[in-house]
């Protein structure tokens, strides 16, 4: 009896070694499994599959400025009647011939010497500037305003050339035919439009004999 709780005391101790000085084989031998240290788990990049199609973003398309050249060139092929001239400064202009709802136009189309800007213009009426003081203001403050509605067109009286203009500028980028077509139409409609305003002819103020106007 004494021989037999010597030895369980025996194995008791036994397995206290074990597991304090970190025998593995005496702790497998009493059922018991010591926790091992997690190893250091290197991180995998995603990757895309084999078969996707990754887009690439489009270039924006480069910004093309008509020269004078092809300008003038343009406004022919349009089938416009167009007078190509030059300036006192050596510019380039075009005076075009343009038949709409029974109006004919002569609007000068050209560009701004840096060539960053078209640019389409007409004398709506000769008002000499004698003549200019006898303008009905409630007519004229109209003509503003409607600068504030037609904006970047706009009316304007040079008394040098005794003369109001009515002028449209536009970025000279991407022109094309179509257009310049839609442009000069709206110009043409805008200048009939406003015949009330910038005419001598309608100003009930005015004497005929003063002032005339140019269509």
């Amino acid at each position: 009896m004494f021989q037999s709780t010597a030895r369980k005391v025996a194995a008791v101790a036994t397995l206290g070694a074990s597991l304090v000085f970190g025998s593995a084989a005496s702790a497998e031998n009493y059922g018991l499994v010591r926790p091992t240290t997690p190893s250091a788990v290197t991180p995998v990049a995603p990757t895309a599959p084999a078969n996707t199609f990754v887009a690439r973003p489009t270039p924006a398309a480069a910004n093309v400025r008509v020269t004078p050249e092809q300008l003038s060139q343009m406004l022919a092929n349009m089938g416009y009647e167009v007078e190509a001239k030059t300036n006192e400064k050596g510019q380039s202009y075009n005076v075009l011939k343009v038949s709409r709802n029974g109006w004919t136009y002569n609007p000068t189309v050209s560009l701004s010497p840096d060539r960053t800007m078209l640019w389409i213009s007409s004398p709506c009426a000769d008002v000499p500037a004698n003549a200019i003081g006898s303008a009905p203001a409630d007519k004229l403050m109209a003509l503003l305003q409607k600068n504030a509605e037609f904006g970047p067109g706009y009316f304007n009286y040079k008394p040098a050339a005794g003369k109001i203009y009515y002028s449209v500028p536009s970025a000279n980028v991407n022109l094309t035919p179509k257009e310049l077509r839609q442009k000069l139409e709206q110009f043409c409609d805008d200048i009939r439009a406003t015949e009330e305003l910038w005419s001598p002819a309608k100003w009930a103020a005015t004497t005929p004999a003063a002032v005339s106007t140019n269509r």
